[in-house]
This record gives structure tokens, C-alpha cells and sequence, in this order.
């Protein structure tokens, strides 16, 4: 009878991207989950002193995964200093969880640029507005501030702190949810340029 806790079956890809893509792609189907691509975006000071905040995922392929932000930000000054992070996606409706760590670039001028010019005019104008992090007086400035843009500029430019980074992956994890916490985990790690797979008690 113990035997069912035991839920999960024990294939997997041998190709973390790929098993990212089928895990995400079922998640953007699933009703309950209102942004599947939020996940929690964990970096720190040169100083070792962590911070986490929730992002979106604009893209991801083969060469990792990418969001975009303010590089004034405290996120932003953290990669410069600590070009390194994890993201975690959590999709609870699904029971599934996915880490995945890895060093963290900027993508290019093109790129951020490109991406910037997809967005709603009103972000724009927010990002062109926001020194994200820095302190605000009130809430009242920044809309002063917003509608001021809005009257002296008919077409936002991205500002050059501005711009996507992307997490190349070294490690993902893929947890999936069990009864009495009997999860299943599949761990993947970059080793010489070839991803081995184990698996990680829970």
C-alpha cells in the first residue's frame, strides 16, 4: 500500500532545455496560473548580502533565459558585481517547481531594443520614468513626473540603463510535487560541455 505515495514515473529528457519547454509550454496552457512567466529571480552583493524579487521571462532558448530591467536597479548593480544568479519558477496548480542557476550577460543594444519597442507605450514612458530603487519622495512625484514625460516626449527612447540580461543555465532543477513530500527531483548539471542528470532525495 506504501508503494502509491510513490506517483511520479522516472523518465526524463536528456536535454534540460527541452524538458524546460514541455514544462513551460503546459504551464501557459493551465488556466490557474495567471503569469507563468513570473519566477523568482535570486542575486547577490559582491558582498555575499542575497536579494530575491519576482520577474517575467521574455525569452528562452538554447542560450538561456531572458528578462529585462533597469541596470540601476538593485538587481542590476548586484549582476554587475556578482554576475551570477538562480531563477525559480513555481506553478502551483501543476505541482512543479524548476531552478535553474547560471552566470548572467547582458544581451545586446539590438536586442533590448528590439524588446523595448514591443512594449506598451504607458511601460515605456514608466521606464523611461522610474530610477528603479532609488527613493521616492512620493507617489505623487512619480506621477507628476510620469504625466510631465508624457506632455514633453511623443516617443520614448530606451534609456541605455535599460536592457535584458540573460541567465545562461549551468544547473537546472525540476521538482515535482508528492504526497507525504515524497517529491520527485531531477537534477541536471553542466559538466564539460555534456548535462548529467541525478536525482536528489526530497
Amino acid at each position: 500500500m506504501q508503494e502509491n505515495f510513490f506517483i511520479h514515473k522516472e523518465e526524463h529528457s536528456s536535454d534540460p532545455f527541452e524538458m524546460f519547454k514541455q514544462w513551460f509550454e503546459e504551464a501557459k496552457k493551465t488556466k490557474d496560473i495567471k503569469d507563468s512567466t513570473a519566477f523568482s529571480l535570486a542575486t547577490s552583493s559582491k558582498g555575499g548580502r542575497p536579494s530575491v524579487r519576482i520577474v517575467l521571462l521574455k525569452n528562452f532558448d538554447t542560450n538561456g533565459l531572458t528578462f529585462f530591467t533597469n541596470g540601476n536597479s538593485q538587481k542590476g548593480k548586484n549582476l554587475e558585481q556578482n554576475p551570477q544568479a538562480e531563477a525559480c519558477f513555481y506553478w502551483e496548480p501543476l505541482g512543479r517547481q524548476i531552478r535553474v542557476y547560471g552566470k548572467v550577460e547582458k544581451v545586446s543594444d539590438e536586442e533590448s531594443d528590439k524588446y523595448f519597442a514591443s512594449r506598451h507605450i504607458n511601460s515605456q514612458i514608466a521606464a523611461c520614468v522610474s530610477k528603479q530603487s532609488s527613493e521616492l519622495q512620493s507617489y505623487q512625484t512619480l506621477k507628476d513626473e510620469y504625466l510631465l514625460f508624457t506632455k514633453e516626449n511623443h516617443v520614448p527612447k530606451r534609456p541605455p540603463h535599460w536592457h535584458g540580461f540573460r541567465i545562461t543555465p549551468q544547473e537546472f532543477e525540476f521538482w515535482l510535487d508528492g504526497p507525504h513530500r515524497l517529491h520527485l527531483r531531477h537534477k541536471y548539471k553542466l559538466v564539460n560541455n555534456s548535462w548529467q542528470h541525478k536525482f536528489l532525495y526530497p
